[in-house]
C-alpha cells in the first residue's frame, strides 16, 4: 500500500507536462508518468523494471543495457542539471529528437535518477520547414537574377561568337590560297581560341550562378570574387550608364566560403545599387565603387558603394526585412537583401548599411578570415604524362570525338572513341582501358545508364570513369556527379585540365 507521500509524488509526476522517468542505479525504470506513456507509446506496466535503453535510439545507447553505475564517472555527470538533445525511441522503434535533463534523487548509498524528457519533434520539423523554404527562396532569387543577367549576357556572348566566326572564315580562305601565310593563319587560330575561351567563361559564370543552394566552402580570394562579380554585371551597368570603380587591396588573406552563395549575396547588393542609380539624378557620372580591404587581423571587408539617392532614415532599418522593398509595385520581391544577410550570416559574417538620403548608400560585407592556410595549387605540368594510357571516349558529338582523338593521339596515348553508351559498353566488353571519359547527356543510353551498366559488368573500369558535361546546373545532375566523389570535366574544358586529369590517372596506374 503506497504511503501518502508516495501517492502525492505520483500525482505530481502524472500532472507534469514533460515525460518523467525515474531509474535506479542499475538503469532500471522505477516510475513512468502519463506524459511518458503518451510520448513513448508504452504503458507504465510495460516498462517498469526494464532497462531504460528501450527508450533510447541505437545512436544513443539502445544496443546495450544502460547501467548507471558504469556511467557515473563518464557521461551522466555532464548531463545532470544541464540537459542536452538526444535521440529517443518510441515503442514501434521510430527515433525522434528530445531534450533530456537529469536530476539526482538521494536514496542512501545508491541514488536514483529522474529524467525529464521533452519532445523536440515539432521544433525540428519547423526548423527543417524553414530551411526548405529559405532554400527555395534563395533558388528563386538566384534564377530570377540569372534571367535578368541573361538578357545582357546574350550581347556579351555574341561578340566572341562573331569574332570566332569571322576568324574561322578567314582561316579557311587563307588555307585555300596556293601559298597561305602561315603566320596569319596562326594568328587567326590563336584569336579563335581566345574568343572561344571568353565565351565559355561567360557561360561558366552564368552556370555557377544558377546552381542550387548547396553549401560547398573552400578557400577563396575575395578579389577574384569581386572581379568575376563585375564581369557578370558589366553589361547591365553599361545599359544603365553606370561606371564601375574597383579598389582591390593587395595581399588579402583567403576566406573560407561558398563562392557561389557569396557571389549571389554580393550580386544582390550590386543589383540594389544599379536599380537605385537607374533613374537617379546624380552630381557627375553614376558610379558604383566595389572595394576590398582587411579589417584588423580577423576579417575581410567587401564594400559596395553607390552615389545614388540613398534611403530615408526611417526606411533604412527595414531594408533587410523579407518582402520589404522601396521599389515600385511589380519591380521587386523584397527578398534580395534579406537573402544576402542570411547567406553572409551563415558564413559567420554580417552585412552593414550606411546611407543618407540624397548622398548614396554603402553596403559593407564582413567575412571572417580562413583559420587554415590554403592548400598548394597542383601544377598542371607542361609535358605529357610519362605513362601511355588506353582511353575510351564516349560522346555523341562528332567534333568532340575528333578533337579528343587527335589530342590524345598527339600526346602519345591510345584513344578509342564511341558515339554513344551502347557502343562504349561493347568496346569495354572487348578491350581493356585505363580510363573512360564519357558525356552525360547522350541518346539511346545516357551517361548515367552507361555508368551503371559498366559498374555491373566491369566495376574496376567504372571506378576509372570520368564524366565530361556542360550540364551541371540541374540539381539532379550535380547531385549525381558529387555522389561519385570523383573529378569531372566541365565542357568546354581546357587542354591543361585534360592534361592534369591524365597525369593523375597515370600516377594512380
Amino acid at each position: 500500500m503506497p504511503t501518502v507521500r508516495e501517492q502525492a509524488l505520483e500525482a505530481i509526476l502524472d500532472a507534469a507536462v514533460d515525460a518523467v522517468v525515474l531509474i535506479d542505479h542499475r538503469g532500471l525504470i522505477q516510475a513512468f508518468n502519463r506524459s511518458a506513456e503518451r510520448l513513448f507509446g508504452y504503458t507504465a506496466a510495460e516498462v517498469l523494471g526494464r532497462n531504460v535503453s528501450i527508450l533510447m535510439s541505437d545512436a544513443d545507447g539502445a544496443q546495450h543495457d544502460v547501467h548507471i553505475a558504469r556511467y557515473l564517472e563518464t557521461g551522466v555527470p555532464h548531463i545532470i542539471g544541464r540537459g542536452r538533445e538526444v535521440l529517443a525511441r518510441r515503442k514501434g522503434g521510430a527515433a525522434f529528437p528530445v531534450f533530456l535533463s537529469v536530476g539526482v534523487v538521494p536514496d542512501g548509498a545508491t541514488p536514483r535518477f529522474l529524467g525529464f524528457v521533452r519532445d523536440l519533434t515539432p521544433e525540428h520539423e519547423a526548423r527543417e520547414q524553414q530551411q526548405r523554404l529559405r532554400e527555395r527562396l534563395i533558388l528563386a532569387s538566384r534564377l530570377a537574377m540569372v534571367g535578368e543577367i541573361a538578357t545582357g549576357i546574350a550581347h556579351e556572348v555574341n561578340q566572341p561568337l562573331a569574332a570566332i566566326t569571322n576568324y574561322a572564315w578567314a582561316s579557311q580562305r587563307l588555307l585555300r590560297e596556293s601559298e597561305p601565310d602561315i603566320a596569319e593563319v596562326r594568328t587567326a587560330l590563336q584569336e579563335i581560341g581566345i574568343q572561344a575561351t571568353r565565351a565559355a567563361d561567360i557561360i561558366r559564370r552564368l552556370r555557377l550562378l544558377a546552381r542550387g543552394p548547396q553549401m560547398r566552402r573552400e578557400l577563396t580570394s575575395a578579389n577574384l570574387l569581386v572581379l568575376e562579380l563585375a564581369q557578370l554585371a558589366r553589361s547591365d551597368a553599361t545599359r544603365h550608364d553606370v561606371r564601375y570603380e574597383l579598389e582591390l587591396a593587395e595581399h588579402l588573406p583567403p576566406v573560407n566560403l561558398d563562392a557561389n552563395q557569396i557571389q549571389q549575396a554580393l550580386l544582390n547588393l550590386l543589383w540594389n545599387a544599379l536599380h537605385a542609380l537607374s533613374d537617379a539624378t546624380t552630381n557627375g557620372p553614376k558610379q558604383i565603387r566595389i572595394r576590398t580591404r582587411l579589417n584588423g587581423e580577423r576579417q575581410v571587408e567587401i564594400e559596395v558603394c553607390d552615389n545614388g539617392p540613398g534611403v530615408a532614415a526611417e526606411l533604412a532599418p527595414r531594408l533587410f526585412e523579407p518582402f520589404f522593398t522601396t521599389k515600385p509595385e511589380g519591380e521587386g520581391t523584397g527578398l534580395g537583401l534579406s537573402i544576402s544577410q542570411g547567406i553572409v550570416r551563415e558564413h559567420g559574417g554580417r552585412v552593414m548599411l550606411s546611407t543618407e538620403e540624397g548622398r548614396g548608400s554603402t553596403f559593407t560585407v564582413q567575412l571572417p578570415l580562413a583559420t587554415r592556410p590554403p592548400a598548394p595549387t597542383p601544377s598542371a605540368g607542361t609535358g605529357a604524362p610519362t605513362k601511355r594510357l588506353r582511353v575510351l571516349v564516349v560522346d555523341d558529338e562528332p567534333h568532340i570525338l575528333h578533337y579528343m582523338h587527335a589530342t590524345l593521339d598527339a600526346w602519345g596515348h591510345v584513344p578509342v572513341v564511341a558515339r554513344n553508351g551502347r557502343e562504349g559498353l561493347e568496346l569495354a566488353d572487348r578491350e581493356a582501358f585505363d580510363l573512360v571519359i564519357s558525356d552525360l547527356r547522350m541518346p539511346e543510353l545516357s551517361g548515367r545508364e552507361f555508368y551503371e551498366e559498366l559498374a555491373r559488368r566491369h566495376p574496376a573500369l567504372a571506378a576509372r570513369l570520368i564524366f565530361s558535361t556542360g550540364d551541371t546546373v540541374r540539381g539532379d545532375t550535380l547531385a549525381f556527379l558529387e555522389s561519385l566523389d570523383r573529378p569531372y570535366l566541365h565542357k568546354p574544358f581546357s587542354l591543361a585540365e585534360l592534361r592534369t586529369l591524365l597525369a593523375a590517372v597515370a600516377r594512380d596506374a
